[in-house]
């Protein structure tokens, strides 16, 4: 859904969409690695650009 979103909007780079995806992946990432913490940190991250939106 999110990435639909960003497609359909004319977004720049640093848009807060764009922020978003950027830190879902890096925690995903991260989680599959076994690295919890930090894809923790990630997605806290995650809520702040999520509330930019």
């Amino acid at each position: 859904m999110l990435l639909a979103r960003l497609e359909a909007e004319a977004t720049d780079e640093d848009s807060p969409l764009q922020n978003l995806l950027a830190m879902i992946d890096l925690a995903r990432r991260f989680a599959v690695d076994g690295n919890l913490e930090v894809a923790a940190t990630a997605l806290g991250y995650c809520e702040t650009f999520a509330s930019q939106l």
